[in-house]
Protein backbone atom coordinates (compact mmCIF):
# COMPACT_ATOMS: atom_id res chain seq x y z
CA UNK A 1 0.00 0.00 0.00
CA UNK A 2 1.42 3.38 -0.91
CA UNK A 3 2.22 5.99 1.71
CA UNK A 4 -0.30 8.39 0.22
CA UNK A 5 -3.13 5.82 0.47
CA UNK A 6 -2.15 4.97 4.05
CA UNK A 7 -2.22 8.67 4.95
CA UNK A 8 -5.69 9.02 3.40
CA UNK A 9 -7.00 6.05 5.39
CA UNK A 10 -5.53 7.47 8.60
CA UNK A 11 -7.13 10.87 7.95
CA UNK A 12 -10.50 9.21 7.24
CA UNK A 13 -10.30 7.21 10.49
CA UNK A 14 -9.44 10.37 12.45
CA UNK A 15 -12.33 12.28 10.83
CA UNK A 16 -14.74 9.43 11.65
CA UNK A 17 -13.56 9.37 15.29
CA UNK A 18 -14.02 13.13 15.64
CA UNK A 19 -17.46 12.85 14.01
CA UNK A 20 -18.52 10.22 16.57
CA UNK A 21 -17.39 12.50 19.40
CA UNK A 22 -19.32 15.44 17.99
CA UNK A 23 -22.51 13.48 17.23
CA UNK A 24 -22.54 11.26 20.36
CA UNK A 25 -20.23 12.77 22.97
CA UNK A 26 -21.93 10.94 25.87
CA UNK A 27 -21.30 7.55 24.29
CA UNK A 28 -17.52 7.89 24.48
CA UNK A 29 -16.91 10.37 27.27
CA UNK A 30 -19.15 11.68 30.01
CA UNK A 31 -21.55 10.10 32.42
CA UNK A 32 -23.86 7.27 31.58
CA UNK A 33 -27.57 8.08 31.47
CA UNK A 34 -29.92 5.70 33.31
CA UNK A 35 -32.11 3.67 30.92
CA UNK A 36 -35.25 4.57 32.88
CA UNK A 37 -36.66 7.21 35.19
CA UNK A 38 -38.50 5.58 38.09
CA UNK A 39 -40.72 7.49 40.52
CA UNK A 40 -42.91 6.21 43.38
CA UNK A 41 -46.47 7.46 42.92
CA UNK A 42 -48.71 5.99 45.61
CA UNK A 43 -50.14 3.14 47.60
CA UNK A 44 -53.54 3.21 49.27
CA UNK A 45 -53.80 3.16 53.05
CA UNK A 46 -56.59 2.71 55.58
CA UNK A 47 -55.68 3.01 59.26
CA UNK A 48 -52.05 2.24 58.46
CA UNK A 49 -52.83 -1.01 56.59
CA UNK A 50 -51.70 -0.93 52.95
CA UNK A 51 -54.59 -2.05 50.78
CA UNK A 52 -53.25 -1.39 47.29
CA UNK A 53 -50.15 -2.40 45.44
CA UNK A 54 -47.50 0.31 45.13
CA UNK A 55 -47.58 2.23 41.87
CA UNK A 56 -44.52 3.60 40.08
CA UNK A 57 -44.24 6.02 37.18
CA UNK A 58 -41.64 4.71 34.72
CA UNK A 59 -40.15 6.28 31.61
CA UNK A 60 -38.12 4.16 29.19
CA UNK A 61 -35.26 6.15 27.62
CA UNK A 62 -34.09 3.35 25.34
CA UNK A 63 -34.93 1.84 21.96
CA UNK A 64 -35.74 -1.51 23.61
CA UNK A 65 -38.58 -3.00 25.64
CA UNK A 66 -37.50 -3.31 29.27
CA UNK A 67 -38.60 -5.24 32.34
CA UNK A 68 -38.19 -3.69 35.80
CA UNK A 69 -37.66 -5.75 38.97
CA UNK A 70 -37.93 -3.76 42.22
CA UNK A 71 -35.31 -5.24 44.57
CA UNK A 72 -35.25 -3.21 47.80
CA UNK A 73 -36.28 -0.10 49.67
CA UNK A 74 -33.34 2.02 50.81
CA UNK A 75 -33.27 4.87 53.34
CA UNK A 76 -30.88 7.78 53.40
CA UNK A 77 -28.55 7.99 56.41
CA UNK A 78 -25.57 10.14 57.26
CA UNK A 79 -23.33 7.51 55.67
CA UNK A 80 -25.29 7.24 52.41
CA UNK A 81 -28.05 4.82 51.39
CA UNK A 82 -28.74 1.64 53.41
CA UNK A 83 -31.19 -1.22 52.92
CA UNK A 84 -34.48 -0.74 54.75
CA UNK A 85 -35.82 -4.07 53.48
CA UNK A 86 -35.64 -6.35 50.45
CA UNK A 87 -38.72 -7.01 48.35
CA UNK A 88 -39.45 -10.72 47.79
CA UNK A 89 -40.39 -12.22 44.43
CA UNK A 90 -42.46 -11.64 42.39
CA UNK A 91 -41.02 -8.14 42.35
CA UNK A 92 -41.78 -7.20 38.75
CA UNK A 93 -43.60 -4.04 37.71
CA UNK A 94 -46.68 -4.74 35.57
CA UNK A 95 -47.73 -2.32 32.83
CA UNK A 96 -50.80 -2.18 30.59
CA UNK A 97 -49.92 -2.39 26.89
CA UNK A 98 -52.73 -2.39 24.32
CA UNK A 99 -55.31 -3.14 27.05
CA UNK A 100 -53.30 -6.19 28.21
CA UNK A 101 -51.17 -6.43 31.36
CA UNK A 102 -47.53 -7.32 30.82
CA UNK A 103 -44.09 -6.91 32.30
CA UNK A 104 -42.53 -5.03 29.38
CA UNK A 105 -42.24 -1.25 29.23
CA UNK A 106 -42.18 -0.38 25.50
CA UNK A 107 -39.38 1.71 23.97
CA UNK A 108 -39.61 5.45 24.75
CA UNK A 109 -42.86 4.89 26.67
CA UNK A 110 -44.00 6.47 29.92
CA UNK A 111 -46.46 4.39 31.95
CA UNK A 112 -47.67 3.62 35.44
CA UNK A 113 -46.57 0.23 36.68
CA UNK A 114 -47.87 -1.69 39.68
CA UNK A 115 -46.46 -4.47 41.81
CA UNK A 116 -49.29 -6.99 41.67
CA UNK A 117 -50.01 -9.08 44.75
CA UNK A 118 -47.42 -7.21 46.79
CA UNK A 119 -47.38 -4.47 49.37
CA UNK A 120 -44.56 -2.27 50.50
CA UNK A 121 -44.77 -0.15 53.62
CA UNK A 122 -42.83 2.98 52.70
CA UNK A 123 -40.83 4.51 55.54
CA UNK A 124 -42.22 7.76 56.95
CA UNK A 125 -40.34 10.88 58.05
CA UNK A 126 -37.19 9.75 56.26
CA UNK A 127 -35.88 10.09 52.70
CA UNK A 128 -36.14 6.78 50.85
CA UNK A 129 -35.97 5.26 47.38
CA UNK A 130 -36.27 1.88 45.71
CA UNK A 131 -33.42 0.00 44.09
CA UNK A 132 -34.39 -1.93 40.97
CA UNK A 133 -32.88 -3.94 38.15
CA UNK A 134 -33.74 -3.17 34.55
CA UNK A 135 -33.23 -5.74 31.80
CA UNK A 136 -33.69 -5.55 28.04
CA UNK A 137 -36.10 -8.04 26.50
CA UNK A 138 -34.12 -10.12 24.03
CA UNK A 139 -35.59 -10.85 20.63
CA UNK A 140 -34.46 -11.98 17.23
CA UNK A 141 -30.86 -13.12 16.99
CA UNK A 142 -30.10 -12.19 20.61
CA UNK A 143 -32.94 -14.38 21.91
CA UNK A 144 -31.87 -17.24 19.66
CA UNK A 145 -28.28 -16.97 20.88
CA UNK A 146 -29.41 -16.89 24.53
CA UNK A 147 -31.62 -19.94 23.98
CA UNK A 148 -28.78 -21.79 22.26
CA UNK A 149 -26.38 -20.96 25.09
CA UNK A 150 -28.97 -21.98 27.70
CA UNK A 151 -29.94 -25.29 26.10
CA UNK A 152 -26.98 -27.36 27.39
CA UNK A 153 -27.79 -26.29 30.96
CA UNK A 154 -31.46 -27.15 30.47
CA UNK A 155 -30.63 -30.57 28.98
CA UNK A 156 -28.19 -31.27 31.82
CA UNK A 157 -30.85 -30.42 34.40
CA UNK A 158 -33.38 -32.67 32.65
CA UNK A 159 -30.87 -35.54 32.54
CA UNK A 160 -29.88 -35.17 36.22
CA UNK A 161 -33.46 -34.97 37.47
CA UNK A 162 -34.67 -37.82 35.25
CA UNK A 163 -37.67 -35.88 34.03
CA UNK A 164 -38.55 -34.18 30.79
CA UNK A 165 -41.39 -32.28 32.40
CA UNK A 166 -39.35 -29.28 33.49
CA UNK A 167 -39.36 -25.82 32.09
CA UNK A 168 -37.64 -25.18 28.80
CA UNK A 169 -36.19 -22.17 30.58
CA UNK A 170 -33.12 -23.76 32.16
CA UNK A 171 -31.52 -22.67 35.41
CA UNK A 172 -28.86 -20.46 33.82
CA UNK A 173 -31.00 -19.18 30.95
CA UNK A 174 -32.78 -15.85 30.66
CA UNK A 175 -34.72 -14.30 27.82
CA UNK A 176 -33.66 -10.93 29.12
CA UNK A 177 -30.31 -9.20 28.87
CA UNK A 178 -27.96 -8.57 31.76
CA UNK A 179 -29.74 -6.63 34.54
CA UNK A 180 -28.62 -3.05 35.12
CA UNK A 181 -29.12 -1.56 38.60
CA UNK A 182 -31.11 1.69 38.83
CA UNK A 183 -32.66 3.69 41.66
CA UNK A 184 -35.89 5.64 41.85
CA UNK A 185 -36.13 9.30 42.69
CA UNK A 186 -35.89 9.95 46.43
CA UNK A 187 -39.15 10.42 48.36
CA UNK A 188 -40.05 11.64 51.85
CA UNK A 189 -43.51 10.77 53.17
CA UNK A 190 -44.81 12.54 56.25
Amino acid sequence: MSGKRLLQLGAAALALSVGVLIIQPGSVFGRRVAPIVLRYVSAGSTNGAWIEEPVFWARNRTDYSLTIMVEAVEVQTDGGWTNYYRIPAPNVLWFTNNQMPGILLPPHATQLGGMLWQRIAPPTNVVWRVRANVAKALNGLEATAAATLGEPEMLKTRRLTGTTNISVKGKGFSRYGRPLPVVSEAVKLH
